[in-house]
């Protein structure tokens, strides 16, 4: 039996078939853990295409699109790994895990101002990402400006003035400077 309840909306009242809603949203759930349980024994095959069934059923779930980016990005397939980042990005635009993920994507892919570009908005939406920070000061072209290398190191020391692969990449990209 079909059970249908009145929802109110701001334009008037909408009918809504729960149990139809329900099985929907049931299926993609169980599709994702399906592809979670295939992820966690390795089995990139099983979880791509378990997790693929379960964004086609929820197409706007930002999380599931970047599980499946990630599930594709461990298959060296970056550029559709990419390209689901990116998807992801439109729904939930405020990720700085997932501008990380596009950057070293873009990275491997050797567009350089891509994945800098992603580095400097992860950097950007949280100062603790360590790794977003450093591939930003990696990424940067050898023609970045002089200041702009300083200030991209200057907010990595400041965010993690005791992290020693901050201190020792402030020290090696200050070195290099010197002796270019």
């Amino acid at each position: 039996m079909n059970k249908t309840h009145h929802v109110s909306f701001s334009d008037g009242i909408s009918i809504v078939n729960v149990d139809r809603l329900r099985r929907r949203v049931s299926k993609g759930r169980r599709l994702y853990g399906a592809g979670n349980r295939a992820l966690e024994k390795g089995d990139l095959v099983a979880a791509k295409e378990a997790v693929a069934r379960a964004v086609a059923e929820e197409p706007q779930n930002a999380a599931w699109i970047q599980r499946l980016g990630f599930i594709v990005e461990r298959q060296k397939q970056f550029a559709e790994a990419l390209e689901l980042y990116h998807r992801a990005l439109l729904v939930q635009p405020n990720n700085a895990e997932w501008h990380y993920r596009a950057g070293v994507c873009a990275g491997k892919l050797g567009d350089q101002a891509e994945a800098s570009r992603e580095f400097e908005l992860a950097f950007g939406l949280d100062r603790h990402h360590l790794r977003a920070a450093e591939g930003l000061a990696r990424s940067l072209p050898p023609s970045t400006p002089e200041w702009r290398k300083f200030r991209v190191l200057q907010d990595l020391l400041h965010a993690h003035p005791t992290v020693p692969i901050a201190l020792a990449f402030a020290q090696s990209a200050f070195k290099m400077e010197r002796y270019r």
